[in-house]
């Protein structure tokens, strides 16, 4: 019998196809039809395998075994709930096989076609023929659409014992889109707007903004579900069939049928102004308990009624953050309230659910007043008044809450974070093990297995999770702690499958380490999402990667004109904490320790000194060259620093001079630390090696995760 050939397949284009959103549920959409398109090329390999008569196993990696998104793709098990692990893309883009002689790549690349042409985009354009035809509207040009469809996906495959062939063949690059003529999709720039009217001249890019502008009056359309449109369309978008797929695929009515995903899938996302906003939330349901609750109980009811009357969007009702959920359940909000749903029916909810579900922009009074991005249904002959209403509502709920203790704000912070983190070394370390293939594809199901828990224990959402990958939404405050832990479940899963550190039954070279690299982009949520999104791989792979030797945190943080700080460190001096604080306190990271020192609740400390860090920049401008170096001895620059930071600070007790200036020195030694640049040495057991380059911004990023501003 001949032997099973090694095949190697691969589905793209990847970091595009996700990037390319205005919101946050396109994020997840386009990493969910990867990874389900990619699981329904796995199963047809291992049908097809089956009917050649192969027993064996089919799929060497990624462990699809275990894989929830796999198995209800295989029919093993149909998803209960949109909460569901298989609700999240799991399963890798590149995936390895064994196949008997007559298998190859081809059978996967039909699959793709069938479930991404005839099936999802197919149902999709019928659902979209119903819409245009009810608004009078031309039909899509059939040419335009499937040549867009047709031509998206990037597949390729080899049949190799060698790992790296497949990167080989990637580089032979033959897949070519054919041009796109006309006004282009303002998601991603590229394709060709779907009315086909727009081509370059004024009347027909009026004729075009006409089209789409009939096209949302029509979905508005009060028989048609409340806002919850299949489309989802807001002013002055347009798409192209790619995007709208991306769009539209997770409505129910799509989704829900066999022949495209075959279950529920979520409808809504929470959005970057509600992720930024999840900290408040917390807070508000918290100070219902407090000293002043019956004063915040009365203010979020009658933010709530405002919100309702104004016609606020109902549209984080399933956002799931488990902070919020666990908090707005204990906060005595019990009062059941009628709420508009999307069906444009009465609803009853608890006043916390309601209060939590509301759009996440309603929280910022800046969004609220923005009548372009923000929309309000105003009664007839008042216009403006419900807008003014909603906008005073929200600050009479800020009056109430007491006064914010350090590192807390009576409003919202407009910052969100996104997590990127990706496994180091990963071809190396398959190529150096071809016989423990499988331990490998097993510790990485482990560890894809533990990550959900860890981002939904940090308040967030997971967009995706797949061998070695991790992509998720954070609150600002919960997103270095958020990897952390990620890291740790990462190392763990491969310390179980090898004997563990220094047990290891397989010595793994250094440059095959199993450790993960971490990006976090703290962004304001009304920085294009797209941009911040493809920035995060370049912090990645640049900053984190190669610029900390691998296994490295990089943090960059995002004003709405673009990034204003980087600070990247290796773990290993990332996790090196000296401080031991009273309990129940608890110092996880360097970034936590410098925190704390600079803004103790001990008596001696008052309150985080923030003139201090306001001057930081300027200080080390003074005290360094152009590449980071400094320009006194280090102990000369510590003492000017030390002097610096005791004269802008409160100090409440002045008797021990001594010992304020021993707490100045060690504090101002730890933010020192923080601010030195280190890198893994390779050949030193991946030890932190300090340089002797020094930059204000680990300092600024102190002092923006404390005051949750730039």
């Amino acid at each position: 019998m001949i032997p099973p050939k090694t095949l190697h397949f691969t589905l793209g284009p990847v970091q595009g196809f996700v990037a390319q959103a205005r919101r946050t549920r396109d994020l997840w959409a386009g990493s969910y039809l990867l990874s389900y398109l990619a699981g329904c090329a796995m199963k047809a390999l291992v049908d097809e395998s089956k009917t050649k008569g192969y027993s064996g196993k089919v799929i060497v990696s990624p462990d699809i075994e275990r894989g929830p998104l796999y198995q209800a793709i295989a029919g093993g098990k149909k998803p209960g709930k949109t909460d569901d692990a298989s609700q999240v893309g799991s399963l890798p883009n590149r995936f390895k096989a064994k196949v008997p002689d007559g298998v190859d790549g081809s059978v996967c690349m039909e699959a793709i076609r069938k479930k991404w042409g005839d099936d999802i985009a197919q149902a999709v354009k019928q659902e979209l023929a119903k819409v245009l035809e009810a608004a009078s509207l031309d039909k899509i040009n059939d040419d335009m659409w499937w040549r867009q469809i047709h031509h998206h996906w990037d597949c390729n495959w080899v049949i190799s014992d060698d790992d790296s062939a497949l990167d080989i063949r990637k580089n032979l690059r033959n897949h070519h889109t054919p041009p796109e003529p006309g006004e282009k999709c303002t998601v991603c720039g590229e394709r060709q707007e779907l009315s086909g009217k727009g081509l370059g001249t004024k009347d027909s890019r009026d004729d075009m903004r006409a089209w789409w502008n009939s096209l949302r009056e029509e979905l508005k359309n009060p028989e048609r579900p409340r806002k919850s449109t299949l489309f989802d369309l807001k002013q002055g978008e347009r798409l192209c069939a790619v995007c709208l797929v991306k769009r539209a695929f997770v409505f129910p009515v799509i989704a829900k049928n066999e022949k495209v995903i075959g279950w529920e899938v979520p409808v809504n996302y929470p959005s970057t102004s509600y992720m930024a906003a999840v900290g408040w939330i917390i807070r508000v349901f918290e100070e219902c308990k407090g000293a002043n609750a019956a004063d915040v109980k009365a203010k979020v009811d009658t933010f709530v009624e405002a919100a309702d009357r104004a016609g606020v969007w109902y549209s984080e009702m399933t956002a799931g953050i488990e902070g919020v959920i666990r908090a707005g359940k204990d906060s005595g909000l019990d009062k059941y309230v009628g709420i508009t749903r999307d069906s444009g029916k009465l609803g009853k909810e608890p006043l916390w659910k309601a209060f939590a579900a509301l759009d996440g922009g309603v929280f910022f009074e800046s969004v609220i007043k923005n009548e372009k991005e923000f929309e309000v249904e105003e009664e007839p002959g008042k216009p403006g008044e419900r807008r003014q209403q909603l906008s005073e509502a929200l600050k009479s709920l800020h009056d109430a809450l007491p006064p914010p203790k350090p590192g807390q704000s009576r409003k919202a912070t407009p910052f969100y974070a996104l997590l990127f983190m990706d496994g180091d070394g990963m071809g190396k370390l398959l190529s150096a093990y071809k016989d423990k293939q499988a331990e490998i594809s097993t510790a990485l199901a482990q560890f894809t297995q533990a990550v959900p828990d860890i981002v939904k224990g940090s308040n967030g959402r997971l967009i995706y999770a797949g061998a070695d990958d991790v992509f998720a939404l954070l609150p600002l405050d919960k997103a270095i702690n958020c990897a952390r832990l990620c890291r740790k479940a990462y190392i763990q899963a491969f310390d179980d499958q090898f004997g563990g550190p220094g047990k290891r039954r397989v010595e793994v070279p250094q440059e095959c380490e199993t450790t993960i690299s971490a990006a976090i982009e703290y962004a304001h949520m009304q920085t294009a999402l797209g941009v911040v999104v493809k920035d995060a791989h370049q912090l990645l792979d640049e900053v984190a990667k190669d610029g900390c030797g691998r296994d490295g945190l990089a943090c960059r943080v995002w004003k709405r004109g673009g990034p204003v700080l980087t600070w990247a460190q290796p773990w290993k001096h990332v996790l090196k904490v000296k401080t031991q604080p009273r309990p129940p306190i608890e110092l996880d990271t360097l970034v936590d320790e410098v925190k704390y020192l600079f803004q103790d609740p001990s008596t001696d400390a008052g309150k985080f000194s923030s003139k201090f860090f306001y001057k930081l920049r300027d200080l080390f401008e003074l005290l360094t060259a152009n590449d980071g170096k400094l320009t006194l001895e280090e102990d000369a620059a510590r003492r000017i620093l030390v002097t610096e930071y005791l004269a802008n600070r409160e100090i409440k007790d002045s008797s021990d001079k001594q010992k304020q200036l021993k707490l100045a020195d060690e504090r101002v030694a730890r933010l020192l630390a923080l601010c030195q640049a280190h890198k893994r040495d390779m050949d030193d057991n991946g030890k932190a090696k300090a340089s002797d380059s020094y930059s204000a911004y680990g300092a600024l990023l102190i002092r923006f995760l404390v005051q949750k501003e730039v």
